[in-house]
């Protein structure tokens, strides 16, 4: 068996197998050993027709034509080449479908082997009609050029290919590729920072960009014109060149661009009236450009009157809360926002819909609250952009349901976004705490029966007598006489200066807020003074003789506040460290802890063995 060598490393890949066959068949061999250089990369990604890589607009592109190939129903050959057995190998396609008609140019300038450019029309490879072709148009031997008139719309096809002359000549290597219209063409673009602005609210910034898609452009000049709205113009820049302002005028000198150059222009302006503000750019150069309609952009901006933009927003601080409990309060949130006009006369009015409810207070940040229910109408007066205000609405609950905390803002100026002007919140109100004899949220006189009662005052100053039983006490809101009678009664007297007495048994007492006189009567209570100046002597004559009965051991905190507690009779546990206060032991084998960190309370152990815990400036005795 006869073994050939033959190298075929500088012919296309269709190529080599022609030839490797074409040796073997002159030879006379049925069978022959071929040595060939390596398997070739894969050929480019535009190297068939159907793959052609497109614009739209002019390009300039690079790439190589070593791994490129002739495809199935392809002519290799082009009207261009000189003799009839030369052709055209290891071709690569673009397209281009421009979008106005111009004069184009393609050039493979740059490029380092002879090349040849064909331009055609058509839809298939096997079907094209060539409209131009150029081989040796820049150097003999070397790169080419052609030009074409171009219709918009349309697209055409450029091959590029290696000028294949028999017997001499490279046919594939590296290129370059330009195509660009005859002549420089301008492209104009401007765009805008800030769209709606308002007045007083900052600049607008107009962007003018400039680009060149043809041939070298020189004397390039730019000029931006405002219209519309008034604007006073603030500063210019450019990339290139100088800016000079002859107001409502801007002129941008930008000089020469080379192909494919761009330069970036900024005009900033306030805007100083409501309206409708406009940027027109217009570019000139010395030469004829190519396709003049895209030489001029507009950008339009509207401005909005000047302006504050005052926003509320509802909360509510429990969802759901229980009937008889604790208040429920709405806070409302009032602001300007950033970068507006600043608000005067700003009003803020709060309804209460839905369960029946009582307002027991309402308080601003800034300025004044009125009330008249069902509404509460806090006056705020001046909010400067970025200014807030808090608003607090409380309310007892008198019914189970749904409340609905309605607020609505006014101000004197034009609000740039009413829809923020009004907020709501909505809560449930239910009966968790298992209210059995229920008040009003006025003066109400409230008996409990022989069992074991569960009586909601609600607001008002109430009169409350637990009866027998094991008896649960909510006050509630308002000045209060609350008495838990007989067993073991827990007494939750609400906001209010109270008076409660625990009666016979083990009782436990909460004052809550205000001034209250707390007796905790027979039995081993716990006392729980809360916020106030509380005190457990009473504050009458009777009351005082009642509480010369409490013979339980008790424990009694005093809570915030200057506290006067007694511990009558029984051994008792007295403790209060926040405030000035007062603590008597009394009778019995007494504990007082009024260790508060500062001195000017007093401990009184009275009669038996007693403990005080006392600052540095306390007064002690029987202790």
């Amino acid at each position: 068996m006869l073994s050939i060598s033959i190298d075929t490393t500088s012919l296309h890949r269709r190529g080599r197998r022609w030839v490797i066959l074409a040796a073997a068949s002159m030879l006379g061999l049925a069978m022959a050993t071929v040595t060939t250089a390596p398997a070739w990369a894969a050929p480019p990604a535009n190297d068939d027709f159907a793959n052609a890589e497109g614009h739209t607009t002019v390009f300039g592109a690079s790439g190589s034509t070593v791994d490129a190939t002739i495809e199935a129903g392809e002519d290799n050959t082009s009207p261009c080449k000189v003799n009839a057995l030369d052709t055209v190998d290891n071709t690569v396609w673009y397209s281009i479908t421009p979008s106005v008609s111009r004069n184009i140019q393609a050039d493979t300038a740059g490029s380092n082997f002879d090349t040849i450019l064909d331009v055609y029309t058509g839809s298939a490879v096997n079907a094209l009609t060539n409209i131009a072709c150029n081989d040796d148009g820049i150097a003999p031997g070397g790169a080419s050029t052609v030009t074409f008139a171009a219709t918009a719309s349309t697209t055409y096809w450029i091959r590029l290919g290696g000028y294949h002359n028999v017997g001499a000549g490279t046919i594939a290597g590296s290129y370059n590729i330009n195509v660009t219209p005859l002549s420089p063409d301008l492209i104009v673009g401007v765009a805008d920072s800030a769209d709606p602005i308002t007045v007083g609210a900052g600049n607008v910034t107009y962007t003018t960009t400039v680009t060149n898609e043809g041939t070298p452009a020189t004397g390039v000049s730019v000029a931006t014109t405002l219209s519309g709205s008034a604007a006073t113009i603030v500063s210019s820049s450019t990339s290139q060149g100088s800016c000079s302002t002859s107001a409502p005028v801007v002129t941008c000198t930008v000089g020469s661009m080379a192909p494919f150059a761009s330069a970036t222009l900024t005009v900033t302006v306030t805007p100083t009236a409501a309206g409708t503000l406009t940027a027109t750019s217009v570019a000139s150069l010395n030469e004829t450009d190519a396709n003049a309609t895209d030489n001029t952009d507009a950008e339009s901006t509207t401005v909005n009157p000047a302006g504050a933009d005052v926003s509320v927003a509802v909360s509510d601080s429990a969802d759901p809360i229980a009937l008889g409990g604790a208040n429920l309060t709405y806070t409302v949130a009032v602001a300007n926002a950033s970068g507006v006009a600043n608000a005067t006369g700003v009003s803020v009015a709060t309804t209460l819909t839905g369960a029946s409810v009582a307002i027991v207070s309402s308080t601003t940040s800034q300025g004044s609250c009125s009330t008249s229910a069902p509404t509460v109408t806090c006056t705020i007066g001046a909010l400067n952009a970025g200014a807030g205000a808090t608003i607090t609405v409380t309310v007892t609950p008198a019914a189970t349901g749904t409340v609905t905390a309605t607020a609505v803002a006014t101000l004197n100026e034009t609000d740039l976004n009413g829809s923020d002007n009004t907020d709501a919140e909505s809560t449930t109100v239910n009966n968790s705490l298992g209210c059995s004899i229920l008040g009003t949220n006025g003066n109400d006189t409230l008996n409990g029966g022989n069992g074991n009662d569960v009586i909601c005052g609600l607001g008002g100053n109430d009169t409350i007598n637990g009866g027998n039983g094991t008896d649960t006490i909510y006050g509630g809101p308002g000045v209060d006489d609350i008495d838990g009678g007989n067993n073991d009664d827990t007494i939750y007297a609400g906001s209010g200066n109270d008076i409660i007495d625990g009666g016979n048994a083990d009782d436990v007492i909460y004052g809550g807020d205000g001034d209250d006189a707390m007796g905790g009567g027979n039995g081993a209570d716990y006392l729980y003074g809360e916020n106030g100046n509380d005190t457990n002597y009473g504050e009458t004559l009777l009351g005082s003789l009642l509480y010369l009965f409490d013979n339980g051991a008790d424990h009694i905190y005093g809570g915030p506040g200057n506290d006067d507690l007694d511990g009558q009779n029984g051994n008792d546990t007295m403790l209060d460290t926040d405030g000035t206060d007062i603590m008597s032991g009394n009778l019995g084998n007494d504990s007082i802890n009024v260790q508060d960190g500062v001195g000017g309370d007093s401990a009184n152990g009275g009669l038996g063995s007693d403990t005080c815990t006392t600052d540095v400036g306390d007064t002690t005795s029987s202790c």
